[in-house]
């Protein structure tokens, strides 16, 4: 469980571009996490690529006159740094290579590149928008990280998360990809560089977003895979307590404004904002990190959810005898529950 497993860009971005084009951003990643290049190094290199394909894009669309936007690989990069990390277990040091090379993106020599919100005459491409920046002909790479958009760029890399993909075989790969890719993923939200609890594990763990029923053929295996991932946002230090302050804080901010609590799907986010104005000033936390938090993931860091994840780490605990479950997965499941119930003695629920 705890051995590098075999690159797979071309499966996991075949959607996102061409082998040509996938191969020279997949090449710099590479060069990084087997470190040929400084995680500086290939953030500047990946960050020239980017500018040069970017404005090769659009002379070619000028050229011929099509009516699309300008198209810049920053959602192929995400994909490729998740697939790239995907094979390295959670101790691995290329986890922090891949993830000092993403902080240093916003460090190395910004390159403007085309903006895709105007067309070739330099007008609006779409109706609606309010921001003066977005009239300006180029924009630079990068002003921050928000055009990887790990948590949009990387929701097909996720299915390997999803029911019967292999996820529930015992000591799989699929199984060790989608314990890497959380491990990963925790960590971008932990250190509030995304919000990625949509198609987590700790998502796929609750009944209302596809989690079987006991009686289901199978069921403690897809269980074992679920868990095995969702014990990377508590076991590695400081995780849990992050988890915990979430779910404290969130449930505070759903209180004064309920909608925060809907969950992916509903209706009611367009009234979000003047529901929460309603509100009294002195009663609605003046934290725009957590506001945005409970935004985005407000229906899933409760305490509610924290007891469900903590029940079925103490299934997966209790089950000694299955051959669908790994030791390693019991004793991820183990030290988590541990973990969980020591915050529990510090602090109220």
């Amino acid at each position: 469980m705890d051995h590098k497993l075999p690159y797979i860009f071309q499966e996991d971005a075949y959607w996102a571009a061409e082998p040509d084009e996938m191969s020279l951003y997949a090449n710099l990643v590479v060069a990084c996490a087997e470190n040929h290049l400084s995680p500086f190094a290939a953030a500047q290199e990946i960050t020239d690529t980017l500018a040069h394909e970017a404005w090769k894009n659009k002379d070619e669309i000028d050229l011929h006159n099509e009516d699309r936007p300008y198209n810049t690989n920053t959602a192929l990069v995400a994909v490729l740094i998740c697939s790239c990390i995907s094979s390295f277990p959670p101790h691995s040091i290329v986890h922090e290579r891949l993830f000092n090379m993403i902080r240093s993106f916003v460090k190395v020599e910004k390159r403007p590149i085309p903006n895709s919100m105007l067309d070739r005459t330099g007008k609006f491409r779409y109706g609606d928008h309010d921001a003066l920046e977005e009239s300006r002909p180029t924009v630079l790479l990068w002003e921050d990280l928000s055009p990887l958009s790990f948590s949009s760029s990387c929701e097909w890399l996720a299915d390997i998360g999803e029911t019967w993909t292999g996820v529930e075989k015992c000591g799989s790969r699929e199984q060790q990809r989608w314990r890497n890719l959380s491990f990963f993923s925790a960590r971008l939200a932990i250190e509030g560089i995304e919000h990625v609890g949509w198609r987590s594990p700790l998502q796929r763990l609750l009944p209302e977003y596809g989690m079987p029923s006991q009686k289901t053929i199978g069921y403690s295996g897809f269980l074992a895979g679920q868990i095995l991932a969702a014990a990377q946002w508590f076991v590695p230090k400081d995780r849990a307590i992050w988890v915990w302050r979430a779910c404290r804080d969130c449930e505070k901010l759903c209180k004064h404004n309920p909608r925060l609590a809907d969950g992916p799907g509903s209706s009611a986010g367009g009234k979000q904002k003047s529901q929460e104005e309603q509100q009294p000033a002195e009663t609605i936390p003046n934290n725009k990190a957590l506001r945005d938090l409970a935004r985005s993931e407000g229906w899933l860091w409760t305490f509610d959810n924290w007891k469900l994840w903590q029940t079925a780490f103490t299934e997966v605990v209790g089950s000694v005898n299955n051959v669908r479950v790994h030791e390693v997965v019991r004793g991820e499941a183990s030290k988590a529950l541990k973990i969980m119930e020591e915050l529990e003695t510090y602090h109220e629920i």
